[in-house]
């Protein structure tokens, strides 16, 4: 007999518990698929591996429901056999099973800090790639400035918002919401809100500075001050 894997091509990213089809082709010179005894099972280095199924040879495609563990080097073995004892076996390529929702790495502004510039962007990064449209980051707290953008890096794992100016001295709270998920198919949610907070820098008091004053006079005469005076960055 033979058999050939069909589905997972290799590099698939899947949800631990999941579903998901095996496909294959199973044949044999004598028997037809139906008589055809197909054995499939998982293997992981990092993981252990585990029985998928017993079926025939026409069973394919098979509904897979995923074990729950954390791999990048799964495959799925098939392995034929005919009426007379023959036996045949097809590996897959290595696909990943991702099981665990996706947690934030860091923030900046990071939780509680304060004096924090009012041009400051936000930037969030995450502890793997994510579903970028499964990513909702509001202002819960503080006066809302408006101008919002949002952008993503190329690895899909930190995104970055700017905005217009925020109230000086105020606290500000972000709020990712409940449901963010990282980019395995379909899929694993964090359904907790992350909350963090800080406080915006207050306006700082005027400065001066390099202050020269011309040469002593006479009693009565003029003397020249020169000063260079900042109030918030601006002479």
């Amino acid at each position: 007999p033979s058999i050939e894997i069909i589905l997972p091509e290799g590099g698939e990213n899947w949800t631990g518990g999941s579903n998901h089809q095996i496909e294959f082709i199973a044949s044999d010179t004598e028997d037809t698929p139906d008589i055809l005894d197909v054995f499939l099972n998982y293997t992981s280095v990092s993981a252990g591996n585990g029985v998928i199924a017993q079926i025939k040879g026409d069973d394919s495609p098979y509904d897979w429901t995923l074990p729950i563990i954390d791999a990048t080097d799964v495959k799925i073995n098939a392995t034929v056999v005919d009426t007379d004892g023959n036996k045949a076996y097809d590996d897959s390529a290595m696909f990943t099973i991702d099981s665990s929702p996706p947690e934030v790495v860091s923030t900046n502004p990071v939780n509680n800090t304060t004096g924090i510039s009012i041009y400051q962007p936000i930037v969030i990064q995450f502890n793997e790639k994510m579903n970028i449209s499964s990513v909702v980051v509001n202002q819960t707290n503080g006066t809302e400035p408006g101008g919002w953008n949002w952008f993503w890096n190329e690895d899909k794992d930190t995104i970055t918002g700017i905005h217009d100016a925020w109230t000086r001295g105020e606290n500000v709270e972000m709020t990712i919401q409940a449901g963010y998920k990282d980019n395995s198919d379909p899929g694993n949610a964090n359904n907790t809100d992350y909350v963090f907070s800080f406080t915006t820098e207050i306006n700082p008091l005027p400065e001066i500075t390099h202050m020269n004053i011309s040469d002593s006079q006479e009693l009565g005469d003029a003397i020249r001050i020169n000063a260079t005076i900042t109030d918030d960055g601006t002479v």
